[in-house]
């Protein structure tokens, strides 16, 4: 084949690819530009048109949902427990994967063994013991109990800090060792650079998924409403309570919940990357 034949060919198959994700990208979009468009509406307007244009933008539906739903202290209660829970979280992480992966200790193994050991649990199994846990201690209900349960240091996240601590040459705290730095000043200030990335993308995730959570939230905190359970108690209302067929507001309620998690990603996606591709020596 022809060089003009193979970069027609390529070209062909550029177009596609191209194509093919540009309508796998609309129908990931659509949904949103619909809530959006729809949350601007009044309920009646919504009831009789649900895929026009709305004739004028009621703000007030999302004003409503902060006057009726306390949607304010759902917000407060969501970003403490999604700042405090993968904070708790990597920080064990963090000091268990570099315990484990850079001395060596009688019972290494074992303990090994006890931080991959909850990946094998199915979480319905732990959650009467958790339940039970917290309230024989008097902190069910509580925001140290949801952080409390984060800060475990075990599971997934710490296979891949353990991994990337693992692959890291001893050289570099060998070089501190001899200029006299401890164990404490080696961790942070020689090995967390490394590994700086993937733990920016496990808190970012670990974020994520605390601002989604819903099951937990309602379960161990059911006095203190988080962005997720306030969703269902909208959805309740507009459904069959008293805002009954109230569905834009409820959809404006979705488009405010989803505003933290868009600001994380276009906030931290270029330094995460960034720092990703940071290497060093591997041995």
């Amino acid at each position: 084949m022809s060089k003009a034949k193979r970069v027609a060919a390529h070209k062909k198959y550029l177009i596609v690819t191209c194509v093919i994700f540009s309508i796998y990208a609309v129908v990931l979009i659509f949904p949103e530009l619909w809530l959006l468009v729809n949350s601007f509406k009044e309920f009646v307007e919504f009831s009789d048109s649900p895929w026009g244009i709305p004739q004028k933008l009621q703000w007030s539906n999302y004003a409503f949902i902060f006057d009726n739903f306390a949607m304010g202290e759902a917000f407060i209660n969501s970003i403490i427990l999604c700042v405090g829970c993968p904070t708790a979280g990597i920080i064990s992480t963090t000091f268990a994967a570099y315990a484990l992966s850079k001395f060596e200790f009688r019972g290494k193994k074992i303990l090994y063994f006890i931080h991959i050991l909850p990946m094998l649990v199915c979480i319905t199994g732990s959650t009467s013991t958790m339940y039970m846990f917290f309230n024989t201690l008097g902190v069910y209900d509580t925001f140290i109990a949801m952080i409390w349960s984060s800060a475990g240091g075990t599971g997934m996240n710490f296979l891949l800090v353990y991994g990337v601590f693992k692959n890291v040459s001893r050289t570099y705290m060998e070089a501190a060792e001899i200029d006299g730095a401890s164990d404490f000043t080696v961790f942070v200030k020689i090995m967390l650079p490394q590994a700086i990335g993937i733990v920016g993308t496990l808190w970012m995730l670990s974020f994520i998924g605390s601002w989604n959570e819903y099951a937990s939230y309602q379960l161990f905190l059911p006095s203190h409403p988080t962005v997720s359970t306030a969703l269902v108690s909208i959805q309740t209302n507009v459904t069959s309570g008293i805002y009954a067929n109230h569905y834009p507001e409820f959809f404006a309620a979705i488009m405010i919940s989803i505003i933290p998690v868009i600001v994380i990603f276009l906030v931290f996606q270029d330094q995460i990357m960034q720092m990703s591709l940071g290497g060093g020596i591997k041995g």
